[in-house]
């Protein structure tokens, strides 16, 4: 059969069962398991049936609501493909934010902290683009540090990752970033089955008030750590609360908004 042929009837069953940007995730998937490139795709190559198989079942693990980043293993983010598996969160393009506020605040020799690592993506590009700087990832999660050394392996970045409670094994900082958990934990449960069934949920539960986290990095960072920069994602009406937290801590504070308008990313400063 054709790649494209497959591709349109897989894009009908993911329309079908009201799955978001279906042509293109039927398109991927489809070129995944014939490991074609897109020139392939649309030259009108063949899938064999042991490619239409693996087709088959890519479907029905879609159809059951697994993210396609999952099923492909990859995810792109800042421009680099990243390794994911279900012991990380999938980067989200607006998290490409975070790494695009930080990188032009890097001074050559600076320590970089990126607390709750997860799959690397931003200590990992951050490095990409500043490689004159030390840059450290800090997890809780074991399977989420080897995944995110996988990624700096691939990407050939020398990058240390540490098992840490946020920032709790950091004796140094010149800069802190950090993608934490922000969502309160009553609203788990309305999450997409997408996302509550197949991420993991300590990577999204902020606690009670879905800032636990954050108050608990940002007041280390203020007493103890002291770094000259700080700078967070937050979820959707927290940015203000956060820049409060931060200027109780006797920081200067800006919010970005990401593409969508949304305020995203909070950035604390001493002096």
């Amino acid at each position: 059969m054709k790649a494209q042929k497959a591709g349109k009837d897989l894009k009908e069953q993911l329309e079908k069962a009201g799955i978001e940007d279906s042509s293109l995730e039927a398109e991927l998937l489809t070129r995944h398991a014939g490991n074609l490139t897109r020139v392939e795709f649309y030259a009108g190559a063949d899938l064999v049936t042991k490619e239409l198989e693996s087709l088959h079942g890519f479907a029905s693990r879609r159809l059951k609501n697994e993210p396609s980043a999952y099923i492909l293993g990859a995810r792109e983010f800042y421009g680099m493909k990243f390794q994911v598996s279900p012991s990380v969160l999938i980067p989200r393009p607006e998290t490409e934010l975070l790494v695009q506020l930080v990188s032009g605040e890097i001074h050559d020799n600076d320590t970089v902290i990126d607390i709750g690592t997860g799959s690397g993506c931003i200590a990992i590009s951050l490095f990409d683009q500043t490689s004159q700087s030390k840059i450290i990832g800090t997890d809780i999660s074991t399977l989420a540090l080897q995944q995110a050394q996988k990624n700096a392996v691939e990407h050939k970045t020398e990058i240390s990752f540490i098992r840490s409670h946020l920032a709790s094994s950091i004796r140094i900082a010149d800069i802190i970033v950090a993608n934490l958990p922000y969502i309160p934990t009553n609203e788990l449960a309305k999450l997409p089955k997408e996302i509550k069934n197949w991420e993991p949920l300590h990577a999204l539960n902020g606690g009670h008030t879905g800032i636990e986290l954050l108050s608990e990095l940002i007041s280390d960072c203020g007493q103890r750590l002291k770094p000259r920069l700080i700078a967070l994602e937050v979820g959707f009406g927290q940015a203000k609360n956060i820049a409060r937290l931060l200027k109780k801590q006797d920081a200067s504070t800006e919010i970005h908004h990401d593409l969508a308008g949304i305020e995203r990313v909070v950035i604390g400063r001493w002096s």
